[in-house]
């Protein structure tokens, strides 16, 4: 299989997890003697035990150590346990090489990663905010609106249960963000929020807090009061770019679709700043934020500009101030760098304690046809979600050689 290349090797996001293991860490393989996969597996834990000595493992037929197996409810050959003094976890592969050369091996590091977070620790909370046609909840604008089937995003769950979050919703309304939530995702409310709701997004970010806040030119959304707390105001006039830009419909209205390099090299985007010289961001038709003084007695807070467009950027502002046109005038208009993704720090001086939220400008790039096409945009969601929960030690990239789905229409393919 031609195709097939070494995802038996760890990603550097499960190397570091490994390498901050506090405890040891015992991982049990049940392979049947002389089996194909068996080395695979065994050839990328090998290289975790030469990264931490804190992990060991070690090889078992199912069949004959049928007391080990019985005791951590192993019941299938390629099954891989992960185990320390508090718990343990399981996942299994095909012990069919042709069948797991084609699925199970290509996306092992995913699994591994995964069982390795639930096993490490206990899982947290994330709430996301709905009912007010959210893109995690386009259903709840109704008779409003209802935003196009595009706009929606899912896979922004699958990646929390990943990395060990429970999803729960939460309504607002002025009621107080749980307590036990980790992080608060609030993402592009097409109805914009009530200033009850905005005090309680405050009061959580005043109690160190952490959240993820998409906003859109599109969505009701203003940050209104949360501007001092987090030193930062949303302009919603959409960006556009006559040089740096995706071709997709060889029209002006690509000039919405922006590409940009321009990444700080900060723990919340690691993983993007890395790729960003080779593989730009996209974003479509967002706004910008400006940085604003932060409220009386936060001298300790900080905000990054961990994104921002190229310098041949500009507001759109048109000839005339108000309607669109995708082209520069320079009569009107200004060619700068704004601000698209800003990281706001409420104790940059210790990783442990503090506010910590990620402010992002376009809600598009959130949304599943999004993600599932610019990969740089899948990492740079698991970067701000493990910088917000306090786990940027577990930072870098996922092996993966899935093989994605390759779309052309019917003129690329003639």
């Amino acid at each position: 299989d031609v195709s097939y290349f070494k995802t038996s090797s760890p990603g550097s996001a499960t190397v570091n997890m490994v390498k901050s293991l506090g405890e040891p860490l015992q991982v049990l393989l049940f392979f049947p003697e002389n089996n194909e996969v068996a080395p695979e597996v065994e050839e990328y834990v090998r290289a975790l035990r030469d990264a931490s000595a804190n992990l060991n493992f070690s090889a078992h037929d199912r069949l004959l150590d049928a007391e080990l197996a019985k005791e951590h409810r192993v019941s299938r050959e390629g099954t891989i346990v992960l185990l320390n003094d508090k718990k343990s976890e399981s996942f299994t592969v095909s012990t069919d090489i042709v069948a797991a050369r084609k699925r199970s091996l290509r996306e092992f590091d995913s699994k591994f990663q995964t069982a390795l977070m639930s096993v490490i620790r206990d899982a947290k909370i994330a709430c996301m905010m709905v009912g007010h046609g959210e893109l995690n909840d386009p259903k709840s604008v109704g008779a409003m609106g209802t935003p196009s089937g595009l706009a929606k995003s899912t896979r922004i769950r699958k990646e929390l249960t990943k990395l060990n979050y429970k999803v729960e919703d939460y309504e607002g309304y002025g009621q107080p963000v749980p307590e036990d939530c980790s992080i608060l995702f609030v993402l592009a409310p097409r109805i914009a929020l009530l200033e009850e709701e905005l005090r309680a997004i405050d009061d959580y970010l005043a109690e160190d807090g952490s959240a993820i806040i998409a906003m859109d030119p599109q969505a009701k959304m203003r940050l209104g009061l949360l501007q001092e707390r987090l030193g930062a105001s949303f302009d919603p006039t959409p960006i556009a770019d006559d040089k740096k830009f995706m071709q997709r419909t060889r029209s002006v209205t690509d000039h919405s679709l922006i590409l940009t390099n321009q990444v700080l090299s900060h723990a919340s985007v690691s993983m993007v700043s890395r790729g960003a010289a080779n593989s730009a961001m996209l974003f479509v038709g967002a706004g910008s934020f400006e940085i604003v003084p932060f409220a009386e007695g936060l001298d300790q807070y900080k905000n990054y500009n961990v994104i921002r467009s190229m310098n041949s950027s500009f507001r759109d502002l048109s000839a005339d101030g108000v309607r669109r046109n995708y082209q520069f005038d320079k009569e009107t208009e200004k060619r700068d760098r704004y601000n698209r993704v800003l990281a706001v720090d409420g104790n940059p001086a210790d990783k442990t304690t503090g506010m910590r939220v990620v402010l992002i400008s376009d809600a598009d790039i959130l949304t599943d046809f999004i993600i599932e096409r610019v990969p740089i945009v899948q990492d740079m969601i698991v970067d701000a979600i493990k910088w917000t929960g306090g786990e940027e030690a577990y930072s870098g990239k996922t092996v993966s050689e899935k093989d994605e789905r390759i779309e052309h229409t019917k003129s690329q393919d003639a």
